[in-house]
C-alpha cells in the first residue's frame, strides 16, 4: 500500500518536473542576448533641436535603405494657428512640404517660437525583447503613433496629449497629466525596427515634446537616445526634387496618423458644379428663340478716371440659388457671401425663356434650373446668365444650356444681348509669377492637377515666370500629368518685379483669342474655377475679376472662416485682345515694390470701356502665411 502511494507521488511530480525544465530553458533563450543592465542619463536642453543637420557618419552607419544610424527625422511646419494636431493635419502642406527639414539626436525637442507644427519620425530599434511601455509629454498637444513592425501603414495611436474639454499641455517630463499620455505595454523583439511618429501642435510661448520609455530592465520611464533611433531617410537636400524616386514614393504614400483622422482637404465642390459635365445644347438652334437687342450699360466708363477711381464702380452680381459662399466669421459684412436673386424674379425670367423656346423646340423640357446669375443696372435694365439643364422628350440625354439675357428697363422682353456670348472652349493661359516659394508652387500644381483629373478640363496652359528660385525644379515638377505639355517655363533675373513678369507672361500667349488668367499662389485652384472664368469672360465686353476668400490663421476650406476680399483685384481674366487694347500692366510705376498694381489695372479695364463681372467664386481662398521673406 505504501509503495503504490510512494509511485503515485512520483508520478504527479514528473510532469511538474518536466515542465520545470522547460520553462528553464526558455528563459535561457530569451536572456542569453540581454547586455548587463544599464541606465541612461538624459538632459533635455534645447540643444537637442538640431538647427543644422548631423553629420550621417560614415557607409556603415547607414542602414534601413538610407536612413541615418542615431537621429529622426523632424519636419516643422510655421505661421499655424491652432491648438489641436488636426490643425496641422489640415494644412495643405502637411504632410510634403515643410519649412524646415531636420534632425533630431534624441526623441525629446523643444523650441522657442509661436504657432509652429512639427512631426518626428523614423525608427525605434530595442536591443532588448519584452514589454515597453511609452509616454509623451508635449506643449502644447501631441499624438503618438507606433507600428508594431516597419510599415508604416500599420502605424496606431499609442499615447497622447489631449484634452476634449480643455486645449492640453504639460510641463517638461510630466507624463500623468491625461489619462492617455501612457500607452498599455508593448511587446517588442530586440533588434527589431519599428515605425515611430510624433505629431505636435504649438500655439503661443515656448513648446517641447518629449517621448520616452519604460524598457523591461527599468521600472521608471527613460529618455530614448540615439542609440535606439534611425531616421525615416536623409532628406537634408534642398527640395523634393533631389529626393531620390524611391524615397519619395515612401513618404508620399506613408498615410500614417492622418488616415483615420481629419487631414487636409479643399472645398469639396463637385457635387454642386456636376453640371459642367453636361453637353452643351447646339447654340444654332438658338436662333430666334429671343430678338436680339442691344448692350450697353450705364456703367460703361466713357469720362477720364481719377487714379484708383475704377474700385468705386465696380459691383458684384447677384446668384441663385444660394451657393453657400457666407463664410463663418461674426461680426463683419465681409463675411457675407453673394446676394441671392428672390424667387419672384428668377421664376419671371426662367418662365418668359422657356415660353419662347419651346414654341421651336417642343422636343425639349425644363429639368431644372442649374444657376442663375443677375447683373443689376437700375438705369437700364438687368443681364442675366440663364443656366439651364434641358431634357429630351422621349430620351435620358440631359443638356446644358448657358446664355446671357437682357431683360431692359423700358419693358419687358427678355432678349439675347449683342456680343454676349461665351465661349465654353477658350483656352485659359494662367500666369503665375514665382520666386523660392516652392511649396506653394507644388501646391498650385496639385491642385490644378486634381481639379482637371475630376473635371475633364485639359483646356488651360500654365506661364510661369520665375525668378531663380532655388527651392523648386519647376521643370520636373510640371513635366508630368495633365501638366506635361501645358506649361511654358520664362526664366528671369533679378529681384522680384511682378508687373514685368505678368508683362512677360501674357506676351507668352500665342493667340489673342485666347483668355489671360492672371493668378497667385496661396490659393486653391477649385472645381468650377475654368468654367466659371470661360462664361464671364466675353472678348469686347467683359473681364472676370473672382472675389478671393481670405482665410483665417490655422482656418481652411473644409471649415472656411475669414473675409472676402473686395477690395483686391489681382485674379483677374481676361481675352489676350483686349489685353493689348490698353498695354496691360503699368510696369513703370510698379517695379520691384508693388501694392495698388491691381487697382491701377481696374482703371486701365475700365478706361477701356470693358465691364468687370464680380461675383464672390466658390472654393477660391487664399491660406493665411507670413510675409517674412517673401520674394527673397
Amino acid at each position: 500500500m505504501v509503495l503504490r502511494k510512494v509511485q503515485r507521488g512520483v508520478f504527479l511530480l514528473i510532469p511538474i518536473y518536466i515542465c520545470l525544465v522547460l520553462m528553464g530553458f526558455f528563459a535561457f533563450l530569451f536572456t542569453r542576448d540581454r547586455p548587463p543592465k544599464k541606465t541612461f542619463k538624459v538632459t533635455v536642453t534645447s540643444d537637442a533641436f538640431l538647427s543644422k543637420p548631423v553629420e550621417a557618419g560614415n557607409n556603415s552607419d547607414v542602414k534601413f535603405n538610407g536612413s541615418i544610424r542615431g537621429v529622426l527625422n523632424l519636419h516643422v511646419w510655421k505661421d499655424l494657428c491652432g491648438l489641436d494636431v488636426d490643425s496641422l493635419r489640415k494644412t495643405p502642406l502637411f504632410p510634403h512640404h515643410p519649412h524646415e527639414r531636420l534632425f533630431i539626436k534624441n526623441f525629446d525637442t523643444t523650441r522657442q517660437e509661436d504657432n509652429y507644427g512639427q512631426r518626428i519620425f523614423g525608427f525605434i530599434v530595442p536591443k532588448v525583447s519584452g514589454l515597453y511601455k511609452f509616454g509623451i509629454s508635449s506643449d502644447d498637444t501631441s499624438e503618438l503613433w507606433l507600428s508594431f513592425d516597419d510599415k508604416p501603414s500599420n502605424l496606431r495611436l499609442i499615447a497622447s496629449v489631449f484634452s476634449p474639454n480643455e486645449s492640453a499641455w504639460t510641463n517638461n517630463l510630466v507624463f500623468s497629466k491625461y489619462p492617455m499620455q501612457l500607452s498599455r505595454n508593448i511587446r517588442l523583439l530586440a533588434h527589431d525596427r519599428y515605425v515611430v511618429e510624433v505629431l505636435h501642435k504649438q500655439s503661443y510661448g515656448n513648446g517641447h515634446v518629449e517621448v520616452y520609455w519604460q524598457t523591461p530592465e527599468s521600472h521608471k520611464l527613460e529618455g530614448i537616445t540615439e542609440q535606439f533611433l534611425y531616421s525615416f531617410f536623409d532628406d537634408r537636400q534642398s527640395n523634393e526634387s533631389q529626393f531620390r524616386q524611391q524615397d519619395l514614393e515612401n513618404l508620399y504614400t506613408w498615410t500614417p496618423s492622418h488616415t483615420k483622422q481629419g487631414m487636409f482637404k479643399g472645398s469639396d465642390l463637385s457635387h454642386r458644379f456636376n453640371y459642367t459635365s453636361l453637353p452643351f445644347f447646339n447654340k444654332t438652334l438658338l436662333k430666334g428663340v429671343l430678338p436680339t437687342c442691344a448692350y450697353k450699360p450705364s456703367y460703361i466708363v466713357e469720362t477720364t478716371l481719377k487714379r484708383y477711381q475704377g474700385v468705386t464702380l465696380v459691383h458684384l452680381s447677384l446668384v441663385y440659388p444660394n451657393d453657400s459662399t457666407s463664410l463663418q466669421t461674426a461680426g463683419t459684412g465681409w463675411a457675407r457671401g453673394n446676394l441671392v436673386i428672390d424667387d419672384q424674379t428668377v421664376n419671371e425670367v426662367v418662365d418668359k425663356f422657356m415660353a419662347s423656346f419651346l414654341l421651336r423646340h417642343r422636343e425639349y423640357y425644363l429639368q431644372r434650373i442649374i444657376n442663375i446669375e443677375q447683373n443689376p443696372d437700375p438705369k437700364k435694365g438687368n443681364r442675366f446668365l440663364l443656366e439651364l439643364q434641358l431634357g429630351v422628350i422621349g430620351s435620358d440625354l440631359s443638356l446644358r444650356l448657358s446664355e446671357y439675357v437682357y431683360v431692359p428697363t423700358e419693358g419687358e422682353e427678355v432678349c439675347f444681348p449683342q456680343e454676349m456670348q461665351w465661349e465654353n472652349n477658350a483656352t485659359i493661359y494662367f500666369i503665375l509669377p514665382v520666386k523660392n516659394q516652392g511649396k506653394w508652387v507644388h501646391h498650385f500644381a496639385l491642385q490644378l492637377s486634381n481639379m482637371s483629373r475630376k473635371t475633364g478640363d485639359l483646356n488651360f496652359h500654365v506661364i510661369i515666370i520665375d525668378f531663380e528660385s532655388k527651392d523648386v525644379d519647376i521643370e520636373a515638377l510640371f513635366n508630368v500629368w495633365p501638366l506635361k505639355g501645358r506649361h511654358t517655363l520664362i526664366k528671369m533675373t533679378g529681384p522680384f518685379y511682378k508687373t514685368l513678369a505678368i508683362q512677360k507672361g501674357v506676351e507668352a500667349v500665342p493667340n489673342t483669342s485666347d483668355i489671360v488668367f492672371l493668378f497667385d499662389l496661396h490659393i486653391d485652384v477649385p472645381v468650377g474655377l475654368l468654367d466659371s472664368v470661360r462664361k464671364h469672360t466675353i472678348m469686347g465686353k467683359m473681364v472676370y475679376a473672382p472675389v478671393v476668400g481670405r482665410l483665417d490663421c490655422g482656418v481652411f476650406p473644409s471649415d472656411p472662416r475669414g473675409f472676402w476680399q473686395e477690395d483686391g483685384f489681382g485674379i483677374l481674366s481676361i481675352f489676350k485682345r483686349d489685353w493689348n487694347t490698353f498695354g496691360g500692366m503699368n510696369v513703370k510705376d510698379f517695379s520691384t515694390k508693388w501694392g495698388g498694381e491691381d487697382w491701377d489695372l481696374v482703371d486701365r479695364v475700365l478706361s477701356s470701356q470693358l465691364e468687370i463681372e464680380r461675383l464672390k467664386q466658390p472654393g477660391l481662398f487664399h491660406y493665411y502665411h507670413s510675409r517674412t521673406g517673401m520674394w527673397q
